[in-house]
């Protein structure tokens, strides 16, 4: 009976010693398994472009690409209204690789002054979107011709940008001022001293409540400082831009927006020729890298 009762004892051991094996060989499939899954689902992460770090399974790191959307809100007048500027914008940012929205609010002849009454027309568009959406650039073009009288400057242009200005950072965005130009005198002659009035205008509200200055009049300076220039920046009653002016313009904004970009790389010419855009995407980046030279 003890000698049976041993090879029971045995028989029982090696039997709970195979399901024991047999469990192991099947955590070591799981193993495997669960690391396929790892690996599909960084390719996934990778392929999607979703934002964040990723961790490989060798403990390295990915940089997975930001997919932020981008809202940006025109505010202005005739100056960006004109072929449609801020569709350029977005044309621009879309070939740049940016997910964006585009929106504006926009009226012949209005002054910022308007635009921060939240009881006028567009006033009122202006403080509804500001409350309803979140934004993270919002532009904002003044009256040019209002902006060199002596009425209307400094006080109530100042009191204007400094009223957007505080609906604008609320809103959590950052306010960018689009300094435009003076009028074209002749070929290739543009009012220098408009432009430049314009610019120092806008910097030093800028510089005060720390606003960077889109300095499209600066990259009509440049494109008109060509020798032997056949581009026409101007509409042809020399005070509203072109279709060259406004895209110059929107190079320059987008520019200025981002910083760390390079317009010039930009695979974007609408309909305007690779020859001319060049000219214009190398004037824009050379006015927002150092506008100094054009102050004097």
């Amino acid at each position: 009976m003890k000698k049976k009762y041993m090879l029971y004892a045995a028989a029982f051991f090696f039997a709970v010693l195979l399901v024991c094996l047999l469990s192991a060989c099947g955590e070591g499939d799981n193993m495997n398994k669960n690391e396929g899954s790892e690996k599909t689902e960084l390719n996934t992460v990778l392929q999607t472009g979703n934002v964040g770090t990723v961790v490989t399974t060798d403990n390295s790191f990915v940089e997975v690409p930001d997919e932020k959307e981008y809202w940006v809100l025109f505010i202005g007048n005739s100056h960006t209204f004109f072929n449609d500027l801020p569709t350029i914008f977005e044309n621009i940012a879309k070939a740049d690789g940016k997910e964006i929205v585009v929106k504006s609010v926009l009226c012949g002849g209005h002054t910022l002054e308007q635009d921060a009454d939240s009881s006028d027309t567009y006033g009122k568009q202006i403080y509804k979107l500001l409350k309803n959406e979140t934004f993270d650039f919002v532009i904002l073009q003044e009256n040019s011709d209002e902006l060199m009288s002596d009425k209307y400057y400094p006080d109530r242009y100042e009191k204007a940008v400094e009223t957007l200005n505080n609906l604008i950072r609320r809103n959590g965005a950052q306010p960018i001022l689009y300094s435009t130009w003076g009028n074209r005198l002749g070929n290739n002659v543009i009012d220098k001293n408009k432009t430049v009035q314009l610019a120092v205008r806008s910097r030093k509200i800028g510089e005060k409540l720390d606003i960077p200055v889109a300095y499209a009049g600066f990259g009509f300076m440049n494109i008109y400082n060509i020798p032997g220039n056949n581009i026409n920046l101007h509409y042809t009653d020399n005070h509203h831009p072109s279709e060259f002016g406004s895209y110059l313009a929107a190079m320059t904004i987008y520019q200025t927006m981002f910083t760390n970009r390079d317009v010039r790389e930009i695979d974007y010419n609408g309909s305007i020729t690779s020859a001319v855009a060049k000219k214009l995407k190398n004037a824009a980046y050379e006015v927002v890298k150092d506008p100094s030279p054009y102050f004097n």
